[in-house]
């Protein structure tokens, strides 16, 4: 009897180890299927986002052809994209690679320029102009660092602003140089000269001794053509804004102020100091009811992009010209800078010349 019961403690230990190992093989097996199903859905993502981007080319491809069909797209209808019938599709030879929706503004409400885009070494020139009509009548500016950096340097309310932000990772000094063009007529040569002016816009986030801003808040454009006592300024502007864009700052009366007539065009050129830069910019015109749609500026295209059952999608501002060939400094060279110097008269004598 005693050994009987040695055998059935033998055959239930032996079911429980076999049940444990069972489980042990059945995770195993699980962790090897989710590890594989992870990388096939990373590889099936990366796909989808080519695709996406795709279909981002194949909007800024028809800029610059200039063969976009219309100024805005509003349904996902991706039929006759890139070309008649194709549906989107990436690779004919994989049709289960594609982007299944593309929507498109070429006359958004604001310019963005995101992911610092805003360079220190490099000038962004863009138009202002409404889709509607109307003089310009505001153009606000919105900023922050590259990512969204909202880290200010204070105001010195005893004594002179320093000129460089104190912290490398705080919010850029940013330049504007502002350029009217007239309404009608050939441009002029002097008439560019006497009609641009250019701030630097310096981020502050307190109060002077008196409690106000140190510094203007808005500035007035009509300044152009009128002696142009603005052009150059330093401006401190009041950087306790929101979280994406902590500064702000508005030409304003650009229709109703200054020696000069309003426009309806004017050129901006954007470029930071110190460190590169997101902006954001709005403008109004004196076209009563209606938003202003800036024309000729940025195209904001939205795209969505799948991979056999994964999905990716991107929002992305392009630009709706090619990029302007402003020199940067007074002189840039590719390469080395020879200089030769005549020194005249030939025999110079001087005591005590230090």
């Amino acid at each position: 009897m005693h050994k009987q019961q040695k055998g059935f403690v033998s055959i239930i230990v032996a079911s429980i180890l076999m049940i444990l190992l069972t489980l042990i093989t059945i995770g195993l097996s699980r962790i090897m299927q989710r590890e594989q199903r992870q990388s096939l859905d990373r590889q099936l993502s990366t796909q989808a986002f080519y695709a996406a981007e795709t279909g981002v080319n194949d909007v800024q491809a028809k800029i610059q052809s200039k063969t976009l069909a219309i100024e805005e797209k509003k349904d996902c209808d991706v039929t006759n994209w890139p070309t008649d019938g194709a549906n989107g599709v990436v690779d004919p030879s994989n049709p289960s690679i594609a982007y299944t929706c593309l929507i498109y503004d070429s006359t958004p409400s604001s310019l963005e320029f995101n992911n610092g885009s805003i360079k220190t070494q490099e000038s962004r020139i863009f138009p202002v102009q409404s889709k509607n009509g109307g003089n310009i009548n505001s153009i606000k500016f919105e900023w922050s660092g590259s990512g969204g950096v909202n880290k200010i340097q204070g105001a010195n309310c005893t004594g002179t602003t320093p000129l460089a932000p104190a912290n490398i990772g705080s919010v850029p000094i940013l330049r504007i140089d502002l350029m009217r063009l007239p309404t009608t007529g050939s441009i002029v040569r002097q008439d560019l000269i006497d009609q641009t002016v250019t701030t630097y816009l310096y981020p502050h986030s307190e109060l002077d001794a008196c409690g106000n801003i140190k510094g203007d808040l808005s500035l007035y454009a009509g300044d152009l053509g009128g002696g142009q006592t603005k052009n150059g300024q330093l401006v401190n502007v009041d950087c306790r804004g929101a979280v994406n864009y902590g500064c702000s700052f508005e030409y304003t009366d650009m229709a109703g102020v200054g020696s000069l007539p309003p426009s309806n065009r004017y050129f901006v050129r954007l470029k930071s100091i110190y460190n590169d830069a997101d902006v954001r910019v709005t403008s109004t015109a004196t076209a009563a009811g209606v938003d202003f749609e800036f024309v000729g500026a940025q195209t904001v295209v939205d795209s969505t992009g799948i991979a056999n059952d994964v999905l990716r999608r991107m929002k992305v501002y392009l630009s709706n010209s090619s990029s302007y060939p402003v020199p940067e400094f007074v002189f840039q060279s590719a390469d080395g800078v020879c200089k030769q110097l005549n020194v005249a008269p030939g025999n110079v004598v001087s005591n005590n010349c230090f």
